[in-house]
């Protein structure tokens, strides 16, 4: 009986400082974007771990787009040099902007991400790849979580905005 108290015990405390430091993540996190908003009008979170936020910022007034992740530290582009962003998961293309291009907007928006992740549909890999007019960097992709949240980031909910951002930018140049 005494030891079962005691492993309660044991638990309960290390559920507590579990959501003391899952809280401490989000508290860090929302402090990184409060300093990032004073260099840019949008900031969509793609991922946190080792005290680093992994981030896109938007700059209307420069008219770029600062992307920041474990793979690259910064990378700029220019809104006119987006030809095409596509979200990939498992190595197939789910959605891909580039028929805005054209003008045509993608039938039942860009929401199909929440869609498809209701069905039971895993999820092994997850990137964004940026098509660019660019002839020294014609590509970048932005490696993200396989999983639906990372500490405390909806990754799903943020690719949604960061797709609609981007649909909003190609179609307005």
């Amino acid at each position: 009986m005494e030891f079962l108290i005691i492993f309660m015990v044991i638990d309960a405390i290390c559920l507590m400082i579990y959501f003391k430091s899952k809280q401490a993540n989000k508290n860090l996190i929302n402090e990184k974007v409060t300093d990032l908003s004073s260099t840019f009008d949008k900031v969509i979170k793609l991922g946190y771990s080792n005290n680093d936020l992994n981030y896109t910022g938007f700059n209307n007034k420069n008219k770029t787009l600062t992307i920041k992740n474990k793979s690259f530290p910064k990378f700029i582009v220019k809104y006119d040099d987006i030809m095409n962003v596509e979200l990939i998961e498992n190595g197939k293309s789910t959605i891909s902007l580039s028929n805005i291009i054209g003008g045509a907007f993608l039938a039942g928006g860009v929401g199909a991400i929440i869609g498809s992740a209701s069905k039971n549909y895993v999820v092994e890999s997850r990137k964004i790849k940026f098509t660019l007019n660019d002839f020294n960097h014609p590509s970048y992709e932005i490696i993200l979580s396989s999983l639906n949240f990372d500490n405390g980031i909806n990754v799903l909910e943020e690719v949604d905005k960061l797709m609609d951002t981007v649909k909003y930018i190609i179609g307005i140049k």
